[in-house]
């Protein structure tokens, strides 16, 4: 990266929906469980910075709430799982321009990289599914005590969870140097959220299996700025140029 290049970099927000389901590492676990649909949303600022032939480097950081929606019991038990992550997110983009209108110049770009996130904390409810079952809230680390205390205990969890994102979306200018970003995204979780029997609660029906991982298909929508030191030196620069300029002696006539 030039000297010139490095000045230059984007800053931007941004946020959308998101939906999710459970993937099981194993046939058996699959026949056990009827994993659902959950849905999602996510928050996160962004920095990103130009390189060669339209390529860019993108550093994502956040906070996203997730979670699995679980049927067992042959159907008969539902388990409806909210988690909240901060995540991270390192990502190569590389744009194409196209003609969004006669005097509009847009970009539209694919991105993939590596998808971090770790888990901070959980709750949901459990039971039958005839009615609104009982509400809990996640414990890690702590053992089990069999006691009715409204508490789903997590041992043996893997709070990083790693995964791949791949992403296309749309880049139009807002006038200046603003962008709307319109970005749709996969990530695949390759990660286990833990093992077989890492999940206890006080419930004689309750089962669980924490030996699987997370698929999210992600829409966002961000504001981004583009920012270019060199040129806010130039005119800093000019502009004390002006102000330090001395005053032309005029001659008497």
């Amino acid at each position: 990266m030039t000297n010139s290049a490095a000045q230059k970099f984007s800053l931007g927000a941004k946020g959308g929906p998101l939906m999710l389901w459970t993937a099981y590492g194993d046939k058996d676990d699959k026949a056990n469980f009827d994993s659902r649909i959950k849905a999602g949303y996510s928050v996160s600022g962004l920095i990103g910075f130009p390189l060669k032939n339209k390529y860019a480097c993108l550093l994502e950081g956040g906070y996203s709430q997730r979670g699995r929606v679980l049927y067992f019991n042959n159907g008969f038990s539902k388990n409806d799982a909210t988690y909240r992550y901060t995540d991270f997110t390192l990502l190569l983009q590389k744009s194409y321009s196209f003609n969004l209108s006669k005097q509009v110049v847009a970009d539209w770009y694919f991105t993939i990289g590596p998808h971090i996130s770790y888990w901070l904390n959980g709750d949901g409810r459990v039971g039958s599914v005839d009615n609104d079952g009982q509400a809990y809230t996640v414990v890690f680390n702590k053992p089990f005590t069999g006691l009715i205390d409204n508490k789903m205990y997590l041992n043996d969890v893997n709070r990083w969870l790693f995964g791949l994102n791949f992403g296309v979306g749309m880049q139009a200018p807002l006038g200046g140097e603003r962008k709307l970003n319109l970005d749709l995204r996969f990530i695949s979780g390759h990660t286990y959220f833990g093992e077989r029997n890492s999940a206890s609660y006080s419930w004689q029906n309750f089962e669980d299996n924490l030996r699987a991982n997370e698929k999210i298909l992600m829409f966002t929508a961000a504001y981004v700025v583009n920012v270019d030191l060199k040129n806010r030196k130039q005119g800093r620069s000019t502009k004390d140029k002006e102000v330090n300029r001395k005053p032309v002696k005029r001659k008497k006539r």
